[in-house]
């Protein structure tokens, strides 16, 4: 499903660059989404949390209660950043991108404010699916998501139509698809579920289940704003040279998940199987890591890094410099990830999970600190930017590892 998230980001930018001033159009939706997907990170463990806490309509009608009080936070958010005077100034200090294109990242974010409900109850629904073991409906679900954003670039560059409206359909459209299916499915598979009456659950009790998982997503999905923020600050950077290095960035991000994703699933490998199987765990994380980061390395050194950015996201010229020097850190990402997830799969098992939204804002100071140490020394471009992100997983993985150690966590 990660791959499929992939794809549909990779299809964006390929669609923005098509588009008539189309560095400036990828920079500022990059920073729109970098805004949006903090806030939309919240409803990531809502299938995690209605697959533990639901046993009957009892406790799935106090969930679906929680996911309105989410959602209503949510818009509250989104709707400060789009519409307020002091969300406006919020933007315009942090980003520090003048005011034509403040313009442009607030359109986005007033276009992108329909698609939060939409998310939450697709997240909501698809809990239940998944205890009722339906999880092929994932797949299609991902699928059909997927197809419908590739659709909506295609007709929208087709038609001639503005960038905002058809970037913004095509983060809506999938969301709206995805919720339909898994309302469908819910019906079909999951009500099994809920007939019995089960047990209510206090929206205090739900709250301590979730906050600790929002805070360590949100965090997450806010070290690329930080990154982006420090690129803002550059006094040596035009606002061109600002939009250039930021929608590099966005390209070079896409192109390292290609090789990430299947790195992120370690942290489930390490929950599943690390208590009965530890070294047989390492020792698959290690061939699997080993063959990930040299088939980047490959894909780095020869001309198949070009081909991709030049041909499926559409680079040309210095973008295309920029954002193919960029990708060098994130060939070190690979093993840096690959020993926070284990680390972060034998917390998880152990229910040590606030190490993890500590270590979660831990990564961003580390971040900040680092990006603006780079920035002073005049030496913050596209590949030190891109660099701040090992930065940021080297912290986590630090932080997870000493707990295990000290607290002898560690499966034999």
């Amino acid at each position: 499903m990660g791959a499929i998230n992939m794809c549909g980001r990779i299809a964006q930018n390929y669609a923005l660059l098509d588009f008539q001033e189309g560095v400036r159009e990828l920079a500022n939706f990059t920073l729109a989404l970098s805004l949006y997907f903090p806030i939309q990170g919240l409803t990531n463990f809502l299938p995690q949390m209605s697959a533990v806490m639901i046993d009957g309509h009892r406790s799935f009608r106090s969930v679906f209660v929680f996911t309105i009080c989410i959602v209503i936070c949510m818009m509250g958010m989104l709707s400060f950043l789009a519409f307020s005077e002091a969300g406006h100034a919020f933007v315009n200090s942090f980003y520090q991108v003048g005011e034509e294109n403040l313009k442009s990242i607030r359109s986005y974010l007033i276009l992108l404010l329909p698609s939060p409900p939409f998310m939450a109850f697709s997240q909501l629904f698809m809990g239940v699916v998944i205890k009722a073991k339906s999880t092929l409906t994932l797949t299609l679900n991902r699928a059909l998501s997927l197809g419908s954003m590739v659709l909506v670039l295609a007709v929208g560059l087709q038609m001639g139509s503005e960038a905002r409206y058809v970037l913004s359909l095509s983060v809506l459209i999938p969301n709206i698809v995805s919720m339909i299916l898994m309302l469908i499915s819910y019906l079909w598979k999951g009500r099994i579920i809920t007939e019995e009456p089960g047990e209510s659950k206090k929206q205090l009790e739900l709250f301590q289940f979730f906050w600790p998982m929002a805070l360590t997503t949100f965090m997450f999905t806010f070290s690329r704003p930080i990154i982006f923020n420090i690129v803002g600050m550059s006094p040596e950077l035009s606002t061109e040279e600002k939009e250039l290095t930021i929608a590099a960035l966005s390209l070079a991000f896409a192109f390292g998940m290609i090789f990430h994703v299947a790195i992120n699933q370690f942290r489930n490998v390490s929950v599943a199987f690390a208590n009965d199987s530890n070294k047989q765990v390492i020792r698959f994380m290690i061939q699997s890591t080993f063959i990930v980061t040299a088939l980047m390395l490959i894909v780095q050194v020869t001309p198949l890094a070009e081909l991709f950015l030049r041909h499926l996201q559409g680079a040309e010229g210095r973008l295309l410099e920029m954002a193919r020097n960029a990708l060098w850190p994130l060939i070190l990402v690979i093993p840096i990830v690959a020993w926070r997830n284990y680390y972060h799969g034998i917390v998880m098992n152990k229910k040590k999970t606030t190490i993890m939204g500590l270590a979660s804002i831990a990564r961003n100071v580390m971040i900040f600190l680092v990006g603006y140490g780079l920035l002073k020394m005049g030496m913050l471009d596209a590949v030190s930017a891109c660099g701040l992100i090992l930065v940021g997983f080297a912290t986590e993985g630090a932080l997870a590892t000493i707990v295990v150690k000290r607290w002898k966590l560690q499966p034999n």
